[in-house]
């Protein structure tokens, strides 16, 4: 059985990915903070807690067999958080890949590395699907951090021979994810505000991704990984406006309430991200979920929840 090792495992996505590796016949490590939170649940077949460095990569391989994949689910993920604390950001997100990147040259070489990226990295100024050519022009430390991250996988690709691919992810939601916009509408709406005030003018448009899809083409894309080291979207190619999606949900919890936006564009947060799929389809990658499905799904989570 092959051996796939997730940097991450215990964040969001990277659990979504744990079970879509283990799906897909993977035998699965997994390496990051805090103690195994997998126990009564998709069992990994091996935690190793602590620094995303050689050590913990080691500890994997030598309890389950050379690793056939390695995905990077670590690194910083929060645009605002970047702001306040850069060097922490570039440390989570950059200092952490080239650790990832330095084991495989030394000690890996075999193993197909799939680097998550965003976005964030194409910035602002795109009335059109982004392909993944576009030049990238980041406006926030977050997309600078994760396109220096990019950066490094080229150069360990170039220079030694690291086989890569790059997963630039846009909006994702889900769940387990606790942060960003839809994990927030969740909470607030299920109290029942008359009135709910968001940040921003709501126009802002995203392409917004099922956090299992984003699983699942993580999994996938190891298989196109290269010297070359491809770049793939992440995304649905629809764009739909904060505004709208505040309106589902509000709708979805049957509720009245009143949606006001401020008015003020935030800082780090491109007015529209919508990515195109050209390359998702060369790659026979389609998402199974869309946003109204997702959406409800949630809602009807979290009514069940209620009191």
């Amino acid at each position: 059985m092959s051996v796939a090792i997730v940097a991450g495992a215990n964040g969001a996505i990277g659990r979504h990915l744990v079970a879509e590796l283990r799906a897909a016949g993977h035998q699965v490590g997994g390496l990051g903070h805090g103690p195994n939170a997998w126990e009564g649940e998709t069992p990994i077949d091996f935690w190793a807690p602590g620094e995303i460095d050689s050590a913990s990569l080691e500890l994997i391989t030598r309890r389950l067999g050379p690793a056939d994949i390695l995905v990077n689910a670590a690194g910083g993920a929060s645009v605002p958080r970047s702001f306040s604390a850069p060097e922490a950001d570039f440390r989570r997100t950059v200092s952490s890949t080239v650790r990832l990147l330095e084991w495989l040259r030394s000690a890996s070489p075999a193993t197909r590395f799939v680097c998550l990226s965003s976005a964030a990295v194409y910035g602002t100024g795109h009335a059109e699907p982004i392909p993944e050519d576009a030049a990238p022009q980041p406006v926030s430390p977050y997309g600078f951090h994760k396109l220096m991250a990019e950066q490094a996988t080229r150069s360990w690709a170039r220079n030694f021979g690291v086989r890569a691919v790059i997963v630039r992810l846009f909006s994702v939601y889900g769940p387990g994810l606790r942060k960003q916009l839809v994990y927030e509408l969740l909470q607030k709406l299920a109290v029942g505000p008359p009135r709910l005030d968001l940040a921003g003018t709501g126009e802002e448009a995203r392409d917004w991704l099922w956090i299992a899809d984003a699983a699942r083409l993580l999994t996938e894309t190891a298989a196109v990984a290269s010297e070359a080291v491809p770049v793939v979207n992440g995304c649905t190619g629809i764009g739909r406006s904060v505004a709208d999606v505040a309106a589902l949900m509000v709708r979805g919890f049957g509720r009245d309430t009143e949606v006001r936006f401020d008015g003020a564009p935030r800082t780090g947060d491109p007015p529209r991200l919508v990515g195109s799929v050209a390359r998702l389809r060369e790659i026979g990658f389609r998402p199974r979920v869309g946003l109204e499905e997702g959406l409800d799904r949630l809602v009807r989570a979290a009514r069940s929840a209620e009191p």
